[in-house]
């Protein structure tokens, strides 16, 4: 009996092995000693995201590099059945020391990007099985396209605790940019001001002022509703990858500039999901943030499943509101109330109001995806088709020049 648990005990290791060799060939696994990591850009509970300044090494088959053996990035001893990776692992020092005997100095492509450290409060302390189940969804999510609206997960660092290198967003997040800028005036756009029945006050005077945007232009009504539309294709092309964000807050929207302006990324969107691997063995048990998080996702409604695409929706309303809103920050009641009000509220139907001037159909398409019920709110497909044809009405523009 003995023997016959050693055999299964060895069978289990070796499978266990496999699975994570095949794991870490499934992401890309950048060696620590590649990133230069540099200022700190943001910081939450559970992550610190810095700038950092990639190093490419040679390898670029997108797995694990060269130098990263079973021991860590500079292990010497060759893993079980990787002999040709260990030799390989010693040419390349072999020429790497011949060229530093040389005066040879080694030129690497370099990359700007963002670096999201866990911190020792979050994920990276977590024991092995939860590193595997980071490693899992870090898979997961190198399975899903590219998209324009999508910031792009690069790889990750697993050792000696969880990074992630994400793209870079040079102009921060959208709700700094709100923050920072001047309350909105809109005049009114394609002859539709905005009605109380939407949630907006009654008539007002309209002023031509709008604050500035990164690229040192105004920050017009369009281009606000096109970082509206930025937001919703995002979402929509995540839900149809089978991805839910379940985070989604202008904080996780991050900003660029394209040929056509200011242009939003939906950012973090499997930082969520890597977060409830790490909170499901401690006393966290809810995913999300208040003020935007549905109501589904705590426990609100009897009976609804708080993880499907739905939850996002909700979030994106919020969003979208803080667009358009005079005070992003402190003018949302909803964001000061303790999680059991705050459902109370929502089913009462307690939302912001609107500023004149923002279009009724804008208003409106927001209130829907603020629904209480799931079922109420439109998809993020259903969305995006809403503010393609706003954007249109109001810039005159045709379809095509909306990409």
């Amino acid at each position: 009996m003995r023997a016959i648990n050693e055999g299964g005990d060895a069978a289990g290791l070796a499978a266990d092995a496999r699975e994570e060799l095949e794991l870490r060939m499934a992401f890309r696994e950048i060696p620590l000693p590649e990133l230069e990591l540099g200022r700190v850009l943001g910081q939450g509970v559970t992550a610190v995201v810095r700038h950092a300044r990639w190093w490419h090494s040679g390898d670029s088959s997108g797995g694990r590099g060269d130098d990263e053996g079973e021991g860590g990035p500079d292990s010497e001893a060759p893993s079980p059945g990787h002999g040709g990776r260990a030799a390989r692992v010693a040419a390349r020092r072999a020429v790497e020391a011949e060229q530093e005997a040389d005066g040879v100095v080694e030129v690497r492509p370099m990359t700007e990007v963002a670096v999201k450290e866990f911190t020792a409060a979050g994920p990276g302390l977590r024991p092995a099985t939860q590193v595997k189940a980071f490693m899992r969804e870090l898979a997961a999510l190198r399975t899903v396209p590219e998209s324009p609206n999508v910031v792009r997960v690069l790889g990750a660092c697993t050792h000696p605790q969880l990074r992630l290198v994400l793209e870079y967003m040079p102009f921060g997040d959208l709700f700094g940019a709100l923050r920072a800028a001047a309350p909105p005036s809109f005049q009114h756009a394609a002859g539709k001001p905005a009605s109380s029945a939407a949630g907006g006050g009654g008539p007002g005077q309209a002023s031509a002022y709008t604050p500035p945007d990164p690229s040192g232009k105004a920050l017009s009504l369009s281009a606000r509703l096109r970082l509206g539309l930025d937001v919703a294709r995002g979402l929509a092309h995540l839900h149809a990858c089978g991805r839910v964000h379940r985070d989604l807050k202008s904080h996780n929207v991050l900003l660029d500039i394209g040929a056509s302006g200011l242009r939003a990324k939906v950012g973090d969107f499997g930082t969520a999901r890597l977060v409830e691997e790490w909170r499901a063995t401690t006393a966290w048990t809810q995913t999300g943030t208040l003020g935007y998080v549905a109501p589904e996702m705590l426990g609100g409604i009897d009976g609804v499943d708080g993880r499907g695409p739905a939850v996002d929706v909700f979030s994106l309303a919020v969003v979208l509101w803080e667009l358009v809103a005079e005070d992003p920050v402190g003018g949302n009641p909803l964001k000061m109330l303790a999680p059991v009000k705050y459902c109370r509220e929502l089913e009462r139907g307690l939302r912001p109001s609107f500023l004149p001037g923002v279009p009724d159909e804008y208003a409106e398409v927001t209130l829907r995806c603020w629904s209480f019920e799931p079922a109420a709110r439109p998809t993020a497909a259903e969305v995006v088709d809403v503010l393609e044809r706003l954007l249109c009405d109001v810039t005159g523009r045709g379809p095509a020049d909306l990409a």
